[in-house]
């Protein structure tokens, strides 16, 4: 039988990947700021015409994730939403509390089922690649992943421990 992998690995995992969306969120943060305040500024992640993260940025899908209008509190930019959920994630996945990692997987399967909206959203209605966008669905698709592996792996240990006792 396949041994599965430690907690602690899993820890290290959902941080680092946590740290790089957290890195993404900033820089697409810091751009549509950059865009806001100079309408000629060209970011690194404008490759093309067709490859573009200003096209997503500055869309209506942009802020509030295109659900809210101007005039909602919750029309904020996405990375500014971003910035807080991978924050929170880095801090709440160092937890192997059984109920925090389950907040930790509903919370992730959030982001990923926003991270098919906004795919859905490029391809289909902005017709452009944005390499941050999609950077950023990878993060989230790894977590996933990990914190379904970190769920069993709690599950598998507390169902240890009950036949223990």
């Amino acid at each position: 039988m396949r041994k599965m992998a430690s907690t602690r690995f899993l820890n290290f995992v959902l941080t680092v990947s946590s740290i790089i969306g957290l890195g993404l969120s900033i820089y697409a943060f810091i751009v549509e700021i950059a865009i806001e305040h100079n309408r000629s500024y060209t970011p690194m992640c404008d490759i093309s015409e067709t490859i573009s993260c200003t096209k997503a940025f500055k869309s209506q899908y942009g802020k509030g994730m295109g659900l809210f209008g101007e005039k909602s509190i919750f029309n904020r930019p996405n990375a500014l939403v971003g910035m807080i959920f991978y924050s929170l994630l880095i801090t709440f996945v160092q937890s192997n509390s059984a109920t925090v990692n389950l907040i930790c997987y509903f919370g992730i399967i959030l982001s990923n089922i926003s991270s098919l909206y906004f795919a859905y959203i490029l391809y289909f209605k902005l017709h452009t690649l944005c390499i941050v966008c999609v950077s950023t669905y990878v993060v989230n698709f790894i977590n996933l992943i990990s914190v379904y592996l970190k769920h069993k792996k709690l599950n598998e240990t507390e169902g240890e421990k009950e036949k223990s006792e």
